[in-house]
């Protein structure tokens, strides 16, 4: 009872914390109630409930889609097992109140992130549509793409038959210093008179 009557005491402070990086997100400061939700997270013995409003604070003001997802799922985590404990010594009706109200949260930003990035990715479908229509489908584009295309082709090729040619003189170049030394080129053998005068 007595560690109750201390968590009861805390409540409080762990509330006006979370309510003042709340407040802070309404006020569209959302870096600043990000490090006051950080705050919170980073101070030993938070409640779960806290740690949850806390991500899932984060979560709704942070750019990175994929941190947001994460933050979700720590939230969603930590809920499951708050749901494990909440009614095995008996019935708690603010203890389920409390993890409704947080199912709610979690569902709601789960689905918000899932609709914005459904958009992202409807933009960014008609994006490349647009610019696949600016290359493919009219005219000069079209026409502009086949000609670099072609011009492509004959950089390559000139490109080969310029390292062919440049082969060419250094395998004669090597000829003759090897003829130099004594080896027979033509016949693919030494010479060994060039080694005895």
């Amino acid at each position: 009872m007595a560690g109750n009557m201390k968590r009861d005491q805390l409540t409080p402070s762990w509330d006006r914390g979370y309510k003042e990086a709340r407040a802070l997100y309404d006020a569209d400061q959302l870096d600043e109630a990000i490090e006051a939700a950080d705050k919170l997270l980073h101070k030993s013995g938070i409640p779960r409930y806290h740690r949850i409003k806390c991500y899932l604070l984060n979560a709704a003001c942070t750019n990175d889609d994929l941190e947001a997802q994460e933050l979700v799922a720590r939230s969603n985590s930590l809920w499951h097992m708050a749901r494990s404990i909440v009614g095995k010594s008996g019935p708690e009706p603010d203890a389920e109140e409390a993890l409704a109200e947080l199912r709610h949260a979690i569902d709601s930003l789960d689905n918000e992130l899932a609709k914005e990035r459904e958009e992202a990715r409807d933009m960014e479908e008609e994006e490349e549509v647009e610019e696949e229509k600016s290359f493919n489908g009219y005219g000069l584009r079209r026409a502009g793409m086949r000609s670099w295309m072609v011009l492509g082709l004959r950089t390559k090729l000139w490109l080969w038959r310029r390292n062919l040619l440049l082969l060419k003189k250094s395998t004669s170049a090597s000829t003759s210093i090897l003829e130099k030394e004594g080896v027979d080129c033509a016949s693919g053998g030494y010479r060994p008179e060039a080694y005895l005068s």
